[in-house]
């Protein structure tokens, strides 16, 4: 067997494409103040495992095979499927706040909520 290409350079450039794992695997390290052996550590896998780990398709939350893709790329890498799926929580909240204060949404300063949000909400009460 030859030997392994170093895909590190490929997994740093993909850190900053929201299509990828890499990216919500900076976010996450960033937020909790995390280095790469801390990381994974926290998913249970080896610090080299990451590089395949980052250059995974990000699976969509919104689709219903999500959970079986977070579970097959855990397989893949060999790291723990529910950590995973928190790093990948973590990164949609970091990613809609961000979102939100782009856009304006959220609270006004005497803390009401503004239109975009209250649309929100009686979407979730709605049976459809």
């Amino acid at each position: 067997m030859g030997k392994v290409p170093d895909l590190r350079w490929l997994a740093n450039r993909v850190s900053q494409n929201v299509w990828f794992l890499g990216s919500a695997l900076e976010d996450y390290k960033v937020v909790h103040r995390f280095d790469n052996r801390k990381l994974a550590w926290m998913l249970g896998c080896k610090p080299d495992a990451l590089i395949r780990l980052a250059l995974c398709r990000r699976p969509d939350s919104e689709s219903d095979g999500f959970l079986k893709a977070v579970i097959q790329i855990a397989e893949h890498v060999s790291c723990n499927a529910n950590r995973l799926m928190e790093v990948l929580r973590d990164a949609e909240m970091k990613e809609a706040e961000a979102a939100q204060h782009a856009h304006g949404y959220g609270y006004s300063d005497s803390g009401a909520a503004r239109p975009a949000q209250l649309s929100a909400c009686s979407r979730e009460t709605d049976p459809d």
